[in-house]
């Protein structure tokens, strides 16, 4: 189980070796194209190439006053028992977001807390007949309550298993792309973009499928097959 409050210092130190700034106290609400990273350094580094400045870091601390908001939906002998069962997590942090938007994407590494997703899952348990359910896109699992108000379709296994599923497929068709002539004779970023966009609209489409990331890559491949053959 990772620590969070670690992560958060990581996260900050290497924010201050790189020299970006990090505006905090923010939260996502955007439910528009969002681009997934399991790798906070990746994220930060991508942010790096775009010249991006200044990163938003939003974290969650996990408080007694959470429950607050239980009692009009639960009773108060639930919502003890709940308090007793997580209790040992207050003031620790139950879940983190660092992001940045950058021509109409938000490139976004997200973590929750295993014992967080734990105590949402128990509290709709409790309040499954007060609340309508919503399932995942491609299972039958339930998705978090709390990820529901942010706008998710999917559960966290299904979730993370198309993120894994868009690093994989960017692989491969990066391979493909360094073969490319047409991609290859694109002038800048900006003409990658909308020749991928227009030549592969299925992947253009695709949330959990790095359109930037996979111009990166792709002319990474190329410079470094310059350099085998050269």
């Amino acid at each position: 189980m990772e620590d969070l409050d670690l992560l958060k210092k990581e996260i900050e130190n290497y924010v201050q070796e790189k020299n970006i700034q990090l505006l905090t106290g923010v939260s996502l609400n955007n439910k528009g194209s969002i681009l997934f990273f399991n790798d906070f350094k990746q994220l930060i580094n991508i942010a790096i190439e775009k010249n991006i400045k200044n990163l938003f870091f939003d974290t969650n601390i996990f408080k007694e006053e959470n429950f607050e908001e239980l009692k009009e939906i639960l009773e108060e002998e639930k919502i003890t028992e709940l308090k007793l069962k997580y209790s040992s997590y207050f003031n620790k942090i139950s879940y983190i977001q660092l992001f940045f938007i950058n021509e109409g994407f938000t490139f976004l590494f997200s973590k929750s807390s295993d014992w967080f997703e734990e105590y949402n899952e128990d509290s709709r348990e409790e309040t499954d007949d007060n609340q309508e359910e919503v399932k995942c896109k491609d299972c039958d699992n339930l998705v978090h309550s709390f990820s529901v108000e942010r706008g998710e379709e999917y559960c966290f296994v299904c979730l993370d298993k198309k993120k894994k599923e868009g690093e994989i497929k960017i692989k491969e068709m990066s391979k493909i792309l360094m073969e490319d002539k047409e991609f290859n004779n694109c002038k800048n970023e900006m003409e990658r973009k909308i020749y991928l966009e227009e030549k592969y609209p299925d992947l253009a489409d695709n949330r959990f499928f790095n359109i930037n990331i996979l111009s990166d890559r792709t002319r990474a491949l190329i410079n470094m097959k310059k350099r085998d053959s050269s």
